[in-house]
């Protein structure tokens, strides 16, 4: 073998381990918010939504949003809570119009979704988005007249649709 020959397998023999060889650099790994060891939740729908970024997150509760007939591009979404009855999923999500919604997740196999305007979340229920659930379970009654006061304060689109809901039930 020639000289030239032995250089030219040198290089490419170490092209090759050097090209196989593992990466040893340190990577920061994101920290998510969901770790992949934690228990289920009994709610599959809401468990995948966990394993998402942020970004991503938002994207599904807006796009879940203008399926219920309101526009909604996503800004920020924010976890509020599980029910321990039935582990429902609550998800408030915010939208550029400035506008908020509460998004239930059922824990059904398919993951049924209600939406609810977060001012008719609060004027029905007392029930503040972007808090989480547990900070909002030792609040005081509220009084009819405070209920009153809240109702009045909804746009009459709003107002209508709340009316609506309650005669539903």
């Amino acid at each position: 073998m020639t000289p030239r020959r032995l250089r030219y397998a040198l290089f490419a023999t170490l092209s090759l381990t050097w090209a196989c060889a593992p990466d040893t650099t340190a990577r920061k790994q994101p920290t998510p918010e969901y770790s992949y060891s934690s228990p289920a939740t009994g709610n599959v729908a809401h468990d995948l939504l966990l394993t998402k970024t942020p970004d991503v997150r938002t994207m599904f509760l807006a796009k879940v949003v203008a399926s219920s007939g309101d526009r909604c591009t996503g800004t920020k979404a924010f976890f509020m809570g599980l029910n321990p009855k039935d582990n429902e999923a609550y998800w408030s999500v915010g939208c550029t119009n400035g506008k908020s919604y509460e998004v239930a997740i059922k824990a059904d196999a398919t993951g049924h979704t209600s939406v609810v305007d977060c001012a008719i979340m609060k004027a029905m229920a007392d029930v503040d988005c972007f808090v989480k659930m547990d900070s909002q379970q030792h609040r005081p009654p509220r009084t009819k007249k405070q209920m009153k006061a809240d109702i009045d304060r909804l746009p009459p689109a709003a107002r209508k649709e709340m009316m609506d809901r309650l005669r539903e039930q």
